[in-house]
């Protein structure tokens, strides 16, 4: 270098300099990007801007925004969310509107019918903006776990066949030894893609356990007002009732009550779902008879994770997780309750 003393020479080398630096400062290569997942470093940096597109709004759901919330909010975006009522055309109407509104850059997306939400993920993904299937999935299959679609960049769902297996498991446990077992069964909604797995499970299960009989069937819609509602007569059109399942925790609680009026308290086992704090507690108790575990705070916080890496355009592995793989023990009882750490509700 000490022989480059004419000033041209040195004009040559500080324009070459010059050029590194610049190269430098443009390269997708700097250290200075968090995320290291981003081809060209566009959205590396972006904050998410969320669009929660929720089948309804329970406890259950509540938590699940509250995981969504907390990554999100950590990586400094937002969430805003909205109620379907497990309607799918007001869900693709909701979806039409954050996609026009151009207000967000990501989906996730809790169907209220797994098939009739591909539009919305299609629609999604024609305008950039990556999609996240949370609780349900998104496709024509109610039960598949991984991303049915290409505009799903990542699904974090209840596996419905878990659920419904559980929930028979805790049927057939509740009916031993008894000759003939009468059992009451209550939903969510028919339109629910959960709802409708277990029902053609149940249906299929009852052709080889004949002792037990699925007496009724009664639509809840998730809301202890209309177990309240719909119970007394499902009850009093069954008097020898054995087992009475409900959609969640909160609604097998508040049919405790109905079962003293019908003079069944003790005689009919009562089965949750969801494994709330007050369905643990009842549990405990022997209130209830037992219940199948979920995960909706963990189970938000994955599919936020996953809206945070497809922003960055990072590869998301697995694509597709299922909540029952997010925590454990799964089917509930008084013999492993202790062991269980409830992620929503609260004591009644």
């Amino acid at each position: 270098m000490n022989r480059l003393n004419s000033s041209s020479s040195l004009l040559a080398l500080l324009g070459l300099a010059l050029a590194v630096v610049i190269a430098g400062c443009g390269s997708s290569g700097s250290s200075s990007s968090s995320g290291g997942g981003s081809e060209g470093g566009e959205s590396s940096g972006e904050a998410p801007k969320a669009a929660l597109l929720l089948n309804t709004y329970t406890d259950f759901t509540q938590a699940g925004r509250e995981g969504v919330e907390k990554v999100i909010t950590a990586a400094g975006g937002s969430v805003t969310p909205s109620n379907a009522e497990f309607e799918p055309q007001k869900q693709l109407a909701q979806c039409q509107d954050a996609i026009t509104s151009q207000r967000y850059n990501v989906i996730i997306l809790g169907p209220a019918d797994s098939p009739s939400s591909v539009p919305c993920a299609v629609q999604a993904g024609e305008a950039g903006l990556p999609v996240i299937a949370f609780e349900n999935p998104v496709g024509p299959s109610r039960s598949k776990v991984p991303p049915q679609v290409p505009q799903v960049q990542g699904s974090v769902v209840i596996a419905p066949m878990v659920d419904a297996e559980t929930t028979f498991e805790l049927v057939q446990e509740a009916c031993k030894g008894l000759p003939k077992c009468v059992w009451i069964d209550e939903i969510g909604s028919r339109s629910s893609s959960l709802d409708e797995t277990k029902i053609k499970y149940f249906e299929e299960q009852l052709k080889s356990n004949p002792k037990i009989e699925l007496a009724q069937l009664i639509e809840g819609n998730y809301l202890p007002s209309e177990t309240v509602q719909k119970l007394p007569n499902a009850l009093a059109a069954n008097p020898n009732v054995n087992v009475v399942s409900f959609e969640s925790d909160t609604n097998a609680v508040a049919a405790v009550p109905l079962l003293k009026s019908a003079g069944l308290e003790g005689k009919a086992k009562l089965i949750g779902d969801g494994g709330s704090v007050a369905g643990a507690a009842a549990i405990k108790a022997g209130t209830l008879f037992g219940s199948v575990a979920s995960f909706p705070k963990s189970m938000g916080e994955k599919a936020a994770e996953m809206a945070v890496q497809a922003l960055a355009k990072e590869k998301i592995s697995p694509a597709g997780v299922d909540m029952f793989s997010l925590g454990e023990p799964i089917k509930l009882t008084k013999a492993n309750i202790g062991e269980y750490t409830p992620q929503f509700g609260a004591k009644e």
